[in-house]
């Protein structure tokens, strides 16, 4: 499993992740030694992170932020009274 880990970090450390061999790694699962991995991994296979990862702290700021407005808008607070 140390291996897999491994390669993987490797995968991700690159500035433009190969997909494939991503997916081709990660198939038969993901290993659990390195806290945080898992996520980070389904996050990218799931196209929810751009493969260019010097753009991932600018794509998550404004996911950040639009799930914030959309949580301001949609969560009517229990002390506002409708109209």
């Amino acid at each position: 499993m140390k291996e897999q880990a491994s390669s993987i970090l490797k995968i991700l450390n690159c500035k433009k992740i190969d997909l494939h061999s991503l997916q081709r790694v990660t198939f038969n699962g993901i290993p659990d030694e390195i806290k945080g991995l898992r996520p980070l991994v389904w996050r990218v296979l799931l196209n929810y992170l751009p493969l260019d990862t010097s753009k991932w702290d600018e794509y998550l700021e404004i996911s950040r932020d639009t799930y914030e407005i959309w949580r301001q808008e949609l969560i009517v607070k229990p002390t506002i009274k409708a109209e």
